[in-house]
């Protein structure tokens, strides 16, 4: 990933400056650039950014400690202290360094680039340019360093304290293990918060735990505090930079702690877990949910002692996903009867995955369990509430269970009067799964005596399956589709002409999923041109943008669009990566790799790692690794390795 330098001043916005541009500086000027920032010493009275920028490149080689080993010249000899005048060097900083951070680097670098070979002259130089007063000459070059850190701090150049404490391990010690306590004291001012530069911050942190991971075998160890402050600072920039957030979570949850005694880190650890899942379960990023809740499932003894919000939300997302329904039944066997019939969160979550599965023998298992085991105090609360009568509903509809949907029916009006827009969903949609003509058009009847508000999911179940038979070629459905899915699209669109509902995202999601269907006839995927999946792409580039010049909100209708290209689409965390993992696999299915790499792009710009789309693929594509249960993150990543698509391994190096 590209992160350009940034380069800061004390009463300055940050300036974002490519690399190219910092090697053109060297360029335009014969002189070397020693040469080039000794002559600005001597001339200027104060720095420009012209000046800045040479000053930065010069660190930037200085830094090059390899190159000039190479050139057999030595890091004394290359430094601008070594070549004039103490007397001078000290006017210029103490002329400068209190409305320049450029100048206040300079004489700390200067310093850090002496403290080896020349003691005498650091503290030369620090005795009357120092910010913070040294009461005691430095003896080594580890004093030198914490010095500079100190300095640093003493006029609020965070970042620097931490570029300072990275530049001295850099040069000078390969082999030694870095200053732990003045590590941690970085990192404390690091994860205190500061909305203006909190992603810099976060970067900065991530290139000490670096160190530390090379050199030491592990990252830097944190207190409570600093674990919440850097996973707060994270998950503040997760729509802004949601790989930032991802890599700072997965270093927090899997670091290691200094204050060891403290019986309640670990659990603070597995609250950072359930952080990460609450927000991808917001994006919809699935893989990362399933990879983070196999790290932490056995944490406990019980899996009950996990809390039951995560567990919902890791069976509704998995629910949901068909590859990765395996942890919903993993999950299921490990939670007892007695604590899910009285619990009135999980248990509509765990009837709505035995209704997906379309597993007779589990939903008769359950609903002897919910008789038996719901203590009489919970029935109200856990057999009665909404969600579990829609849940309930849905799966007597599923096994054509007339009694109990009668009975549900019953319950529903009695405790709540009418039907939620949850429950006509479920009653419609199931009338339009038998493929009936009679029931479907008692479904389109019931259809409109519904008011819009409470017919809204329908409509996109609705043009879900309706879309969904025009991709099979169902032929006895297709004379009135397009005409039935324009009419739901009317009703709904004069009921929300903002196209504020979700629904639209279900459009949005469908009109790309047909776009981009291909079927597999002897061996090859054939179905639409070629050029669909570059529309496919285009659209998706259009809808993401910030500023849409000429368009507001979706179109109410994209399927009857005449000139594809202008369809206007609705995209947002909501439906994003459903899009392009549909995109994706038919780029993948028809060959399309550059189309596929693209959209794996996007899925990473948006909070998915390489990991996650190496385990989200494969999961996909190869059924005996989503078939595993009861396996731990390691073991899946080890079949992963062994078993894997190999494409997948080819592309996503």
């Amino acid at each position: 990933m590209f992160l350009p330098r940034l380069i800061c001043h004390r009463t300055e916005r940050f300036i974002t400056v490519p690399t190219w541009m910092l090697r053109q500086i060297s360029h335009n000027s014969r002189d070397s650039l020693q040469k080039q920032v000794l002559f600005l010493i001597s001339t200027k009275a104060s720095l420009n950014n012209d000046d800045k920028l040479k000053i930065r490149k010069y660190w930037s080689e200085m830094a090059d400690y390899k190159n000039l080993r190479k050139q057999r010249t030595a890091l004394l000899e290359n430094s601008i202290l070594h070549k004039m005048k103490i007397e001078d060097f000290v006017e210029f900083i103490n002329r400068t360094k209190s409305s320049s951070m450029t100048a206040r680097g300079l004489y700390r670098r200067e310093c850090l680039y002496q403290c080896k070979d020349d003691l005498a002259l650091v503290n030369e130089v620090v005795a009357q340019v120092s910010s913070a007063k040294q009461l005691k000459p430095l003896d080594t070059p580890l004093d030198t360093m914490r010095w500079s850190v100190d300095d640093a701090f003493s006029t609020a150049d965070i970042v620097m304290a931490a570029d300072l404490f990275l530049l001295y391990y850099k040069l000078f010690t390969d082999n030694v293990q870095p200053d732990e306590p003045y590590a941690r004291k970085i990192i404390s001012a690091l994860a205190y918060p500061n909305p203006m530069h909190d992603h810099v911050h976060l970067v900065k942190y991530l290139e000490m735990n670096s160190l530390f991971e090379k050199r030491v075998g592990n990252g830097i160890r944190l207190t409570r505090f600093q674990l919440e402050t850097l996973s707060n600072k994270a998950l503040g920039l997760s729509d802004d930079a949601p790989q930032l957030c991802k890599a700072i979570l997965n270093k927090l949850m899997n670091i290691n702690y200094f204050l060891t005694a403290e019986s309640k880190l670990r659990d603070d650890q597995i609250l950072l877990a359930y952080k990460s899942i609450d927000e991808n379960y917001r994006r919809g990023n699935v893989a990362s949910i399933y990879s983070t809740w196999n790290k932490i499932k056995g944490h406990y003894v019980s899996i009950t002692a996990h809390d039951s919000r995560i567990i919902y939300k890791v069976l509704k997302i998995c629910t949901h996903n068909r590859a990765y329904r395996s942890i919903c039944s993993e999950i299921f066997w490990q939670l007892t009867p007695e604590y899910y019939c009285n619990n009135p969160l999980l248990l509509p979550a765990i009837i709505d995955f035995i209704t997906k599965q379309d597993s007779l023998p589990m939903a008769k298992e359950l609903m002897q369990n919910i008789s038996r085991y719901t203590l009489p105090e919970n029935h109200h609360i856990v057999w009665l509430n909404k969600r579990c009568l829609s849940s309930l509903l849905r799966m007597h509809l599923k096994f054509n269970d007339s009694n109990g949907v009668d009975r549900v029916l019953k319950q529903i009006t009695t405790n709540f009067r009418s039907l939620s827009q949850e429950n006509y969903q479920a009653i419609i949609i199931h009338l339009f799964k038998t493929q009936n003509l009679d029931h479907i058009a008692k479904a389109i009847k019931l259809l409109d005596t519904i008011p819009p508000k409470q017919a809204m999911l329908a409509y996109g179940s609705i043009i879900n399956e309706l879309v969904d038979w025009k991709l099979a070629s169902k032929v006895k459905f297709t004379d009135n589709l397009m005409a039935l899915i324009n009419e739901l699209l009317m009703k709904a669109h004069d009921f929300d002409p903002e196209h504020r509902s979700s629904l639209w995202n279900v459009v949005s999601s469908l009109y790309i999923k047909k776009l981009c269907h291909y079927k597999k006839q002897e061996g090859k995927y054939v179905g639409n041109t070629e050029e669909d999946i570059d529309l496919a792409k285009l659209l998706y580039l259009n809808a993401s943008k910030k500023e849409k010049i000429h368009w507001t909100k979706s179109n109410c209708n994209p399927f009857i669009i005449s000139t594809p290209s202008d369809v206007k689409l609705k995209i947002n965390n909501q439906n994003r990566f459903a899009i392009l993992r549909n995109i994706a696999l038919s780029a993948l299915q028809t060959e399309r790799i550059d189309i596929f790499l693209w959209a794996c792009a996007e899925l990473y710009q948006n909070g998915m790692t390489i990991e996650e789309l190496r385990l989200d693929w494969n999961i996909m594509l190869k059924h005996q690794l989503r078939n595993s249960e009861f396996k731990t993150n390691k073991e899946i990543v080890q079949d992963i390795k062994k078993h894997g698509v190999s494409s997948i391994k080819r592309y996503l190096r």
